[in-house]
């Protein structure tokens, strides 16, 4: 069976990759990179899925234990919560997100950011602080 070679995709060309090959510079210049945001449809036990990229938003209509069951080592979401009215998320119900920090936090008022992340097998998530938008 044929060596699998690496495919590199520069200025519009897709070029399959050998060992003798060097990149240049600007092709490895990462400026510019944009992530899509993605919004969350609110609902009972709604689920982050770091597949739907790594900026995520969601507005809770009620008191909300979500799950994360699709993350892997080295995937992370950072998540935009609005609180609707006053509502809560518990992400350690059935999350089992280990709280950076050490305390559980239910995210109770205004718009909280949170970063996500699995690491060790281990989901962990960090209360990044409020916002007003």
């Amino acid at each position: 069976m044929a060596e699998k070679r690496p495919i590199v995709v520069y200025q519009g060309q897709t070029e399959e990759l050998r060992d003798s090959d060097r990149l240049p510079p600007e092709a490895l210049n990462l400026n510019g990179i944009k992530e899509t945001t993605y919004t969350i449809t609110d609902g009972p036990g709604f689920e982050i899925d770091p597949g739907n990229g790594l900026l995520q938003s969601i507005t809770l209509g009620a008191n909300r234990v979500p799950a994360a069951t699709k993350f892997e080592n080295g995937q992370a979401v950072k998540l935009r919560v609005d609180d609707g009215s006053a509502y809560t998320l518990d992400l350690m119900t059935t999350a089992g997100a280990v709280w950076v920090g050490g305390t559980a936090e239910l995210i109770t008022s205004g718009r909280t950011h949170i970063m996500i992340w699995m690491e060790d097998d281990v989901l962990y998530a960090k209360n990044m602080g409020a916002s007003a938008s």
